[in-house]
């Protein structure tokens, strides 16, 4: 009786004599096969790039050119975007400083003209041989305010004195929520200012000057604090300092407003009052 097993074998053994047989006798008609296959890939590699020089130096040539103009005007367009958009320096005016009893106060102006961007900012005044305590502040969009620091000790007058800004943060205004600043600033910040007088009372055997003025809060919006400064002046020119905060001005409110100084102030021309009330401090608004 035949063996199943040994049949299996010897059908296997021949189907690998087949292959084998096979193999060696179209060997040569495989190698150039391959090397067809290979030469027709390199021939599509070579007719590829070829199409792409063609295309790029000749077909393309002129639009490419218009593209890479294009580029160059978008990257200049965009760098002047970026100039236009970007916060501008705080600008920062001469520093003086005014007598006051025995100490000075020392006063300076500053201006943004940034449209779209708020800044809070550290502050101090240098002088020669010293420099005040470090304050914090704030400014609005395109606009000037005064800047102050009161009650400074010093053995002589200080000379050479000067405002520096420090740590400017900067705020983007969200055009979502406030469109149109000027608007939505002028709505908020209706502060009236009247009835500004200025008088001089003995005290102790010394004449002290006394500045009062009435705020009247026209806008919708009540302020838990509000900032004044009080600047007197001799012609154009300022020959003091003071500040004060009131509390709690509601919308529509009225309120006499008494500022005492530390002398007669004599021959003032006008009292300039200057409110001050970061108008993005949402913490600030009486709700």
């Amino acid at each position: 009786m035949p063996d199943p097993i040994f049949e299996q074998e010897e059908k296997k053994r021949g189907l690998a004599l087949k292959i084998s047989y096979w193999y060696v006798s179209n060997k040569v008609l495989l190698r150039r096969i391959f090397i067809g296959i290979l030469a027709g890939i390199a021939g599509l590699i070579w007719l590829f790039a070829l199409w792409n020089l063609l295309d790029y130096f000749v077909i393309s040539w002129g639009r490419n050119q218009r593209m890479m103009q294009e580029l160059v005007n978008n990257q200049v367009f965009s760098q002047q975007w970026i100039n236009a958009n970007m916060p501008r320096p705080i600008e920062v005016g001469t520093a003086r400083v005014f007598k006051s009893g025995e100490d000075y106060d020392f006063l300076s102006r500053i201006s943004s003209s940034s449209p779209k961007y708020w800044a809070e900012y550290d502050y101090n005044f240098t002088y020669s041989g010293g420099e005040t305590a470090p304050g914090e502040g704030f400014v609005l969009p395109i606009s000037e305010k005064w800047v102050s620091k009161l009650s400074q000790e010093s053995d002589s007058r200080p000379s050479n004195s000067k405002l520096v800004i420090s740590n400017i943060m900067w705020h983007r205004i969200d055009p979502a929520e406030v469109p149109n600043y000027e608007e939505w600033r002028d709505e908020r910040l209706n502060l009236e200012i009247t009835d500004i007088e200025q008088t001089t009372e003995g005290l102790d055997g010394a004449a002290v000057a006394k500045t009062k003025f009435n705020v009247y809060n026209r806008s919708a919006f009540g302020y838990y604090e509000i900032g004044f400064h009080v600047i007197p002046y001799r012609g154009s020119t300022p020959i003091g300092v003071n500040y004060i905060v009131i509390d709690s001005l509601e919308s529509g409110e009225k309120r006499e407003v008494e500022v005492s100084w530390f002398d007669s102030l004599a021959q003032v021309s006008k009292i300039e009052i200057e409110p001050e009330v970061n108008l993005f401090d949402e913490s600030n608004y009486i709700r």
